[in-house]
């Protein structure tokens, strides 16, 4: 490879070595040749100056020692009448020799740095290796290195260089990111073009993990050389110290901690995700289409309120940190094909790809940490999670919509990621209600259940209309969200309007509280919702009217009959008993055991019949209806619904006998779950 002027790093370095003078060379020496030679001069004044120039030469040519020594015994030999020059006068003269020619080597070696400076300094002031590259002006390369399209050169003032990169390699920016972090964008050429990729200050101080993270992505640097990479680096940082610039590094979308927002990847501002899980999520952010498109595509929601309602959520999600809101959960749940999946496509559209093979919507099928993984990716932004009957454990839905409204994920040790914090709206779709997941009552408050079928009866035009939403939303999408961003931005800039807006706000929850506690717990949530609708209708990004009020009261302002689960739970539980009469075993009661075997049993508490349920069975009876049986039971509890006795561990699952046989069961109060009468009655059936 060549330097900008067509050399290659060998042909300079001949150069340099052809630029200074050269040094005597030895021929071939013959002792008993060059004393006859001398002995034969008849002038002795003569024969004693070519001695003394002879033995001189002998030290300045470099001749070996043992040649030396066989000419110093035939010139200085006992004799006095051949002898020639004594032996002080000999090593007198050859000494003087040596010395001149380690005067003259070093004369040379002078040359060749100044040369080797010269022509370093002559290639840092060209930079011809860096075309392409954009380096900050003023940068420059350290004195002792040599950087070429060959690579980087360490060259110590003694001794042999020493390869520090088989291609430039430089660093060009130091990147912080929020929580103080550094990181280095390095560059480095390899097939012809700039390759360019962030890492961790440590890691750049480090060769060796320097190679392990960046080797696969053509980093010209072996393990052998890595430590005088790290060196390289190091030198040419503290070089270039005031010209590298220094600029902020984002780790997620959305809102960052100066005010600016991030749509994209693509944006001006840096990013770099912290944990490698999350760049398919990040990259699915970006435009495609073209929003009058997406705007076409959205008029044919006009007659589905509930889709609108979503639409909204992915909106309002931006306008959390505005209003001063935790994240919370939008609900979409119901039978198959009714549009959910269609609605959550539509709220994330504004952002993302909502596309079936892209990363931006996130699966109910995941393990917690991945969940969390997602949710930190965004601040300000929606994250969709499809079908909830897929959810492979409960407990993950359970503690995500605990986590949600705290801002932040679990704190975990064993430098396992901790406490990663998010800023969104959860929209959740599938079959089973969400709540029906968690065993924590205050859940309710903190989760909007949307369980209008988003895109009506599932009608052969109804699917059509589904069809031409999804394929429109899958072909314009990010654009209607960075639009929205940038006029709340403007709106911002105003005096007092972020005030104006919260006031606003407090205005549509007063007017969306309902009549109950639960109703007014949910109110400020569900006036975001009706807020961002009304600024995307009257901002011009979406076709659309504002929805009424009555239909964000009709869709989403619910009383606590439906909001209490435990008392859902408890009407089915009197189903099944009332289902199962014979089901249960009764103390002197003579029949055999049922198919199904028994449910539990008929006891006495106080002085009125109670039914006491295996767990097992009743666990099975719920999850057929959607119902998770550690999700209710603290609600029996508070409730008193459950008879309890502190002997046994736990106290509302005490010991009782089945047919001769201790079994643990769910007792029932009489006044909540009367026992079914074995008697026919009036009016019953026989």
């Amino acid at each position: 490879m060549t330097t900008g002027d067509g050399a290659t790093d060998i042909q300079i370095l001949d150069a340099l070595n052809n630029s200074a003078p050269p040094l005597p060379s030895p021929g071939p020496v013959n002792a008993d040749a060059l004393a006859a030679d001398l002995t034969a001069v008849e002038d002795l004044i003569d024969r004693a100056d070519r001695v003394r120039s002879t033995v001189y030469n002998l030290g300045l040519t470099g001749v070996d020692f043992a040649t030396v020594g066989r000419v110093r015994d035939r010139l200085t030999g006992p004799d006095t009448k051949t002898r020639l020059i004594t032996k002080g006068e000999f090593d007198k003269e050859h000494q003087r020799g040596a010395r001149e020619r380690v005067r003259l080597e070093q004369e040379r070696a002078d040359l060749e740095k100044q040369d080797r400076d010269e022509e370093r300094a002559l290639r840092r002031g060209e930079m011809a290796w860096a075309t392409g590259l954009g380096l900050p002006d003023g940068f420059t390369v350290p004195a002792s290195y040599d950087v070429s399209h060959d690579g980087v050169l360490f060259v110590p003032a003694e001794g042999t260089p020493q390869r520090a990169a088989y291609a430039p390699l430089v660093p060009l920016r130091i990147l912080v990111d929020p929580d103080g972090a550094q990181g280095v964008e390095l560059a480095w050429r390899t097939g012809g073009r700039w390759i360019r990729r962030t890492v961790p200050k440590s890691t750049m101080k480090s060769g060796r993990r320097m190679v392990q993270a960046l080797g696969d992505a053509g980093l010209p640097v072996i393990e052998a050389d890595a430590k005088a990479a790290e060196r390289w680096l190091a030198a040419v940082e503290a070089a270039n110290e005031e010209v590298i610039p220094r600029e902020p590094l984002a780790r997620w979308l959305g809102w960052q901690p100066d005010g600016s927002f991030l749509p994209a990847a693509d944006s001006p501002l840096p990013l770099e995700p912290k944990y490698p899980e999350q760049v398919p999520y990040i990259a699915a952010h970006h435009p495609a289409g073209s929003l009058e498109d997406w705007r076409r595509t959205i008029k044919l929601i006009e007659p589905f309120p509930a889709v609108r309602v979503v639409l909204a959520a992915g909106f309002a999600a931006a306008m959390l940190r505005v209003l001063r809101l935790d994240s919370f959960v939008l609900d979409v749940a119901g039978t198959s094909s009714r549009g959910k999946t269609t609605a959550a496509r539509v709220g994330l559209s504004p952002w993302a790809d909502p596309g079936e093979k892209s990363d931006g919507m996130h699966s109910w099928r995941t393990k917690l940490l991945a969940a969390e993984f997602r949710l930190n990716a965004v601040r300000g932004m929606p994250v969709p999670f499809d079908e909830s009957q897929l959810v492979e454990d409960p407990s993950i839905v359970d503690t995500i919509l605990y986590s949600v409204p705290r801002n932040h994920g679990q704190h975990r040790g064993g430098g396992w990621p901790s406490g990663l914090p998010w800023e969104t709206i959860i929209i959740s779709t599938g079959e089973r209600p969400a709540l029906s997941f968690t065993s924590s009552q205050g859940a309710a408050a903190r989760v909007l259940s949307l369980r209008a079928a988003p895109m009506g009866d599932n009608s052969p035009e109804n699917g059509r209309l589904a069809q031409e939403i999804v394929a429109g939303v899958t072909s314009n999408y990010g654009t209607a969200g960075p639009a929205f961003v940038e006029r709340l931005r403007a709106e911002l800039a105003a005096d007092d309007a972020a005030d104006r807006i919260c006031a606003r706000h407090q205005e549509l929850a007063e007017q969306l509280a309902g009549t109950t506690g639960m109703s007014g717990r949910r109110a400020p949530m569900v006036a975001a919702l009706a807020l961002a609708d009304r600024c995307i209708c009257g901002w011009g990004i979406v076709p659309l009217e504002p929805l009424p009020m009555d239909t964000w009261r009709d869709l989403l302002v619910t009383d606590d009959a439906e909001d209490n689960r435990g008392e859902m739970a408890l009407d089915l539980v009197r189903e099944i008993v009332a289902a199962h009469p014979v089901g249960l075993w009764r103390p002197g009661v003579m029949y055999s055991e049922p198919n199904g075997g028994w449910i539990g049993r008929v006891l006495t508490v106080g002085d009125q019949d109670a039914v006491g349920l295996l767990p097992a069975r009743l666990r099975a009876e719920l999850d057929r209806h959607g119902v998770v049986l550690d999700a209710v039971v603290p609600a029996w509890r508070d409730a008193g619904h459950l008879v309890e006795e502190a002997s046994y561990r736990p106290p509302y699952l005490p010991k009782k006998k089945i047919a001769g046989s201790a079994v643990r069961l769910y007792i029932f109060r009489p006044s909540v779950l009367a026992a079914p009468s074995l008697d026919s009655k009036e009016g019953d059936d026989e």
